[in-house]
């Protein structure tokens, strides 16, 4: 699989294009996930919210992360592979941010999933993204650690 090593720049008018508007660009940075990419992918793409792209960046995996999500990218054209030499997450997050089209940006790691109601509460509220200077706004949000049997933990249980 070819590596892709694309330069984007935009310019303001493409910032504000009719296409991106309420465009949400999910960013999965990805190394040797293969065995939990594909469910984090699902829960993406199972959003209520379907104004998506999804972009996967393979920060130089040597298992079959890219292959994994080529397949799933092949089946459903919101997912993007983008590939780097190893770098880490930030690294691998800023490249994603970097080829995103959205108006809103949406971080999520490669072993982490959603709620099918995430992104659609997120964009109806005000102050869960934060704007910066490109135009894009990047989601916030908060985690709950959960048990197996997916109970919430209380603040003593995870100190």
């Amino acid at each position: 699989m070819s590596k892709q090593h694309v330069s984007v720049t935009r310019s303001p008018a493409a910032q504000t294009s009719a296409t991106r508007v309420g465009l949400v660009s999910v960013i999965i940075p990805a190394y040797n996930a293969c065995v939990t990419v594909e469910r984090t992918i699902s829960s993406v793409v199972n959003q209520t919210y379907s104004n998506l792209e999804v972009l996967v960046v393979d920060d130089g995996s040597t298992d079959e992360t890219a292959l994994l999500v080529q397949r799933m990218a092949d089946a459903d054209p919101r997912i993007r592979l983008l590939q780097k030499p190893n770098g880490g997450l930030v690294s691998a997050r800023n490249f994603g941010i970097a080829h995103a089209s959205g108006e809103f940006i949406a971080p999520i790691d490669a072993d982490d999933l959603w709620h099918p109601e995430k992104i659609a509460k997120q964009v109806r509220l005000p102050g869960c993204f934060a704007m910066f200077s490109s135009g894009q706004c990047v989601c916030r949000s908060d985690y709950t650690k959960f048990r197996v049997e997916w109970r919430a933990l209380g603040e003593e249980t995870l100190r």
